[in-house]
């Protein structure tokens, strides 16, 4: 068996496997590399994400076929709109399409957004159908 690609492997001191099996294989330099590079690939993905999160966000309320309202959080009111009509992702909204966008409103960030749709969630529907009729009247 090769010695995972480091040629002085007689040079490197390694603990013992198991009785009777082949020594350990050590760690050598381009093991190393490719952990590093992993967890630096790692750590933008991870900024990346934050990142998304940082950008303004939007609420949104729908209407159901049965009058239903359902409340949501996305980046992309358009896209996620289709996605209720066209797919099975939601599983509110699945059996209640079509859906009608019915309130939108931009926030400042994810964090802000899931706040304030936790606040329009936790509001009887008479309060949201008059946060709706607000909306439309201003707009």
């Amino acid at each position: 068996m090769g010695e995972w690609l480091n040629p002085d492997a007689s040079k490197v001191s390694r603990p013992q496997g198991l009785a009777g099996s082949n020594p350990a294989p050590s760690v050598n330099l381009l093991t190393l590399k490719l952990i590093k590079f992993r967890s630096s690939a790692e750590r933008i993905r991870v900024d990346l994400k934050k990142n998304i999160y940082n950008f303004p966000w939007f609420v949104y309320i729908l209407e159901c076929q049965d009058k239903t309202l359902y409340v949501g959080v996305t980046l992309d009111i358009l896209k996620r709109l289709k996605e209720h009509n066209t797919t099975s992702i939601c599983k509110y909204t699945r059996i209640r399409k079509p859906l009608k966008l019915m309130y939108q409103e931009e926030c400042l960030d994810h964090h802000v957004a899931r706040c304030r749709e936790s606040e329009i969630k936790n509001l009887s529907r008479e309060k949201k159908l008059e946060l709706i009729e607000k909306s439309l009247s201003v707009g």
